[in-house]
């Protein structure tokens, strides 16, 4: 039976502790792949604590892959290959943590402008930028980026969107994610840029840990925007580079001003620090949580889309809907544009439209008042 010390008095949470343990023992190889772990009663017995402690810690480590559970079975270990130069190192920290934040200003679109410089989009040679695109991209799977496909493309720079891809709304396995990792620890100038931004809206459980905040080798850098989780107004997005890459930075943009006001950034900063942020984050995942059950709600009321399969659900501000129906995409675009609704399928970011799955729609419900979004799913149905 697994044993560990757990302190009551501690700023931590038992569960979390345990949570902890648990894991520090999956990553550093003492609970193998398909290890069977105690009962949540038993568990809790031997150590003394609450059921729902033991039940919470095991909540957590499977919402994030560390474990899976079986029906009537109990849980297990998942099969997860960390390299050596990955595991963790007790109380190894980074010396400091850097940021540096940008201002996007978006184009005015006044009718006539002579105030401003701006090329024609239309003499973009967009047809030749497509196909150059199609060479790059690494396929993903059930579990993210390939990691075959990009040690193929022979890339040095990984882009991932670990906690909640566009538009798949996949999250990326744990044991991928440490797979990557050592894809970048194995050859000088390897990098992950982790593109978090909206990894705040997990709507089910916990939010997922960073993949910067398990890197212990300095190949993450870590982007994210505060876009989303503020106002689209507040135009503040920020990086996180590794400490080795500091002096680099220094020397190739040195020269850089960051252009968001002084009075933006102190203001953000007080937010954070009084714990408004927070409590608006809350706040918000509630919102959205209600949101997308009315909208799952709605979808029951309509006949034809009982049978409609719903994906992707528990993270970012969307779903997606498979709908059931033989129609192409484009006949039903055709159908609903006509009933002056706008809509968004998974094939339209594919480069292969041979590869593209059929009837997937993309639901973004956040921002629909209710009576709308009310009004955009009976359209939706009735164009099937």
């Amino acid at each position: 039976m697994l044993t560990y010390s757990l302190e009551a008095h501690s700023e931590e949470n038992l569960y979390e502790q345990l949570y902890d343990f648990i894991k520090r023992d999956i990553l550093h190889g003492e609970l193998p792949g398909k290890a069977r772990l105690p009962s949540k009663r038993e568990f809790a017995r031997h150590l003394g604590v609450s059921t729902i402690t033991v039940e919470n810690a095991y909540a957590k480590l499977a919402d994030e892959g560390y474990i899976f559970s079986q029906p009537k079975k109990g849980f297990f270990v998942s099969d997860i290959t960390v390299d050596s130069c990955l595991r963790p190192v007790p109380g190894q920290t980074e010396d400091a943590t850097y940021y540096i934040e940008e201002n996007e200003t978006p184009p005015r679109e006044d009718f006539l402008d002579l105030s401003a410089s701006y090329t024609l989009p239309s003499l973009f040679p967009f047809a030749t930028w497509s196909r150059l695109v199609r060479r790059v991209p690494v396929v993903l799977d059930e579990q993210g980026m390939s990691l075959e496909g990009l040690r193929e493309s022979g890339a040095t720079i990984a882009h991932i969107s670990p906690s909640h891809h566009f538009p798949t709304g996949r999250v990326m396995s744990i044991s991928r994610r440490y797979e990557l990792l050592g894809w970048a620890a194995k050859a000088e100038g390897r990098y992950i840029i982790e593109d978090d931004y909206d990894a705040e809206f997990r709507l089910k459980g916990r939010p997922l840990p960073t993949l910067r905040g398990i890197d212990s080798i300095g190949r993450v850098i870590y982007l994210n925007t505060f876009t989303k989780s503020l106002s689209p107004t507040i135009r503040i997005s920020y990086m996180v580079l590794p400490e080795s890459l500091m002096a680099l930075f220094r020397e190739k943009l040195g020269f850089y001003a960051c252009t968001v006001p002084n009075i933006n950034q102190y203001t953000l900063a007080a937010f954070m620090r009084d714990g408004h942020f927070e409590n608006h984050i809350s706040h918000l995942r509630r919102y959205y949580r209600e949101q997308r059950d009315y909208a799952l709600a709605e979808l029951k009321k309509h006949d034809s889309l009982r049978d409609a399969e719903v994906m992707e659900a528990d993270a970012g501000l969307y779903f997606l809907l498979r709908l059931p129906t033989d129609k192409a995409d484009f006949q039903l675009k055709a159908a609903a544009g006509q009933e002056k609704l706008s809509l968004s399928f998974l094939s339209d970011y594919y480069t292969r439209r041979e590869a593209a799955p059929e009837h997937v729609v993309i639901v973004n419900y956040a921002s629909l008042p209710r009576d709308a979004l009310a009004r955009a799913l009976a359209v939706l149905a009735g164009c099937i």
